[in-house]
């Protein structure tokens, strides 16, 4: 097995500790080192195994952004986790700039080593409602070439009234038996409902069903 240098960068002591002692007992396969900077970190990385960095770092200082700049390049094929507290789209946008490949709230700590096993896949993972607000952000033009609105216009005809229910639901962070629940049907029927969305689509998971959803106008 490819052993997983695992980086924490995180000004919080107290989480910064956390992590590192989860990760450091909860997975053999990890290499677990943890710090309050990116220029520690950054000098500490070796060049051996695959390459995981989970960074709380602040988006409103421009030498914060260009040291995680600088890392990506220094190492390409290094998986960047954004970990932070702030939900604001502003800050997505930034950290998708510097070619990292998850953004994770703090709120959702759980979801941190489920990401890590994505990312090493080279699967992007994002919060599906910051995806919707990103794609719901952009302008009109941008879709309004004439190809693009009956690809479009397709994607909502292959759907039936239930599964375009079902899909608002599932951008909303639903789960299947959250799904089941609202509108009444049983938790298998709700999970056909969401593979059955997944293959129409076209897509591998939530948030790019989410993401396609909102780009075609069916939310």
């Amino acid at each position: 097995m490819i052993p997983v240098s695992l980086y924490i960068i995180d000004c919080c002591l107290l989480s910064r500790i956390t992590n590192e002692m989860y990760f450091s007992k909860s997975n053999s396969s990890y290499c677990c080192k943890a710090f309050d900077n990116i220029k520690d970190c950054i000098q500490a990385i070796n060049n051996y195994g695959l390459k995981v960095i989970i960074s709380d770092t602040d988006f409103n200082d421009l030498e914060e952004i260009n040291k995680i700049k600088l890392l990506k390049s220094r190492y390409p094929d290094a998986k960047i986790i954004f970990y932070s507290a702030n939900e604001d789209t502003g800050n997505v946008l930034t950290f998708l700039s510097c070619g990292a490949s998850a953004y994770v709230f703090k709120r959702e700590r759980k979801k941190l080593a489920n990401t890590i096993n994505k990312v090493l896949k080279d699967e992007f993972s994002i919060n599906l409602r910051i995806a919707k607000q990103l794609f719901s952000s952009l302008s009109n033009s941008n879709f309004n070439h004439t190809e693009v609105m009956q690809e479009n216009q397709k994607i909502k005809d292959c759907l039936t009234e239930r599964e375009i229910e079902v899909l608002k639901l599932l951008t909303d962070g639903k789960t299947n038996t959250q799904i089941a629940d609202a509108i009444v049907i049983s938790a298998n029927t709700a999970k056909a409902h969401v593979g059955s969305i997944f293959t129409k689509l076209s897509v591998k998971d939530r948030v790019q069903a989410a993401v396609k959803a909102v780009r075609a106008n069916i939310l």
